[in-house]
C-alpha cells in the first residue's frame, strides 16, 4: 500500500508544503554531523589551551594549598579560597564548554536552512501529513517503536560502536609498549602521554562521526525529498487553493462587468 502510494507521488513538493513542514520542525538534519563539529572544536580548543590551563590550574592549586595549611586559616580566608577556586574553575571550564558549541549550532542552522525554533526537529521520523501529528495511542507508539526509522537508527548506532571500538583497539595496540612503561614515568610525562593518547582517540572518534554524519545527512535529504513528494492531483488542488479555481474567477469577472 505504501509502495503504491509512493509510486503515485511523482511530483516534487510545493513551496507551501515545504513551508508547512518547516513550521512543524520537519527538516533534513543529522545529529551526528552536529556532534562531530562540537567534538572536533572541543579537541582543538583543548589542544590550544591545554598547557596554559594546566599552568593556571597548577598555580591556583599551589596558592590555595599553601593557604589551607596556613595556621591563620579563618572563615573569612576560607570564603576567599572558595571564591578563588570558583573563579578559576569557571575560567577553565567555560572555554571548554561554550566554545565548542558554536560550530555545532552553526552546523545545525546550515543543515536546517536557519530554522530558528524551539520545537524538536524531525529527521526521518515518518511520512509528513497532518493526521500523523494528531494521532495518539498505543498503536502509534508501537508503530514508531518497530518502524524503519528505529531500525535504521539502531543499525547506525551499532556500526558506530563497532568502528570506534576497533579504532580504540588499534590505538591501544600501537601504544602498548608505552603503556607498559607508564609506571616508571614522572607525573609530567604521564600526563603528556595520557593527553596525547586521548587526543588521538578523540580525533579518531571525530573522523567516525564526520563520515557517519555526512552519509546520514545525505540519506536524510533523500528521505525528506521522497516523503515530501506529491501526486499530480494534490499539486493541482493546492495551486487552485492558492490562485482560485477558474470557475470562481470567471464568475467574478462576469459580476464586475
Amino acid at each position: 500500500m505504501f509502495n503504491q502510494d509512493y509510486q503515485d507521488k511523482t511530483e516534487p513538493a510545493s513551496p507551501r508544503k515545504k513551508e508547512e513542514a518547516r513550521k512543524r520542525g520537519y527538516v533534513p538534519l543529522s545529529i551526528e554531523l552536529n556532534f562531530a563539529f562540537v567534538l572536533l572544536s572541543f579537541f582543538l580548543v583543548l589542544a590550544c589551551l591545554f598547557f596554559p590551563l594546566l599552568s593556571a590550574a597548577k598555580e591556583v592549586f599551589k596558592y590555595n594549598f599553601n593557604k589551607i595549611i596556613s595556621p591563620d586559616l579563618s572563615l573569612r580566608s576560607f570564603q576567599s579560597l572558595f571564591y578563588n577556586w570558583s573563579t578559576y574553575f569557571f575560567k577553565i571550564i567555560l572555554p571548554l564548554a561554550l566554545l565548542p558549541l558554536i560550530p555545532g549550532i552553526l552546523s545545525h542552522l546550515l543543515q536546517s536552512n536557519f530554522l530558528l525554533t524551539f520545537k524538536t526537529p524531525f529527521s526521518n521520523r515518518g511520512r509528513f501529513n497532518s493526521s500523523s501529528y494528531q494521532s495518539s495511542g498505543m498503536a502509534l507508539r508501537l508503530s514508531r517503536l518497530f518502524s524503519k526509522t528505529t531500525f535504521y537508527e539502531g543499525i547506525k548506532f551499532s556500526l558506530k560502536l563497532v568502528v570506534i571500538g576497533f579504532l580504540g583497539f588499534l590505538l591501544i595496540k600501537d601504544e602498548l609498549p608505552n603503556l607498559v612503561t607508564l609506571s616508571d614515568r614522572n607525573p609530567v610525562e604521564f600526563l603528556t602521554f595520557f593527553s596525547s593518547f586521548l587526543f588521538k582517540l578523540g580525533l579518531g572518534v571525530v573522523g567516525v562521526y564526520l563520515i557517519f554524519g555526512i552519509g546520514d545527512y545525505l540519506f536524510q535529504r533523500w528521505q525528506y525529498q521522497k516523503e515530501m513528494r506529491m501526486t499530480r492531483e494534490e499539486l493541482i488542488r493546492e495551486l487552485r487553493e492558492e490562485e482560485g479555481s477558474p470557475e470562481i474567477k470567471g464568475a467574478f469577472r462576469d459580476f464586475i462587468r
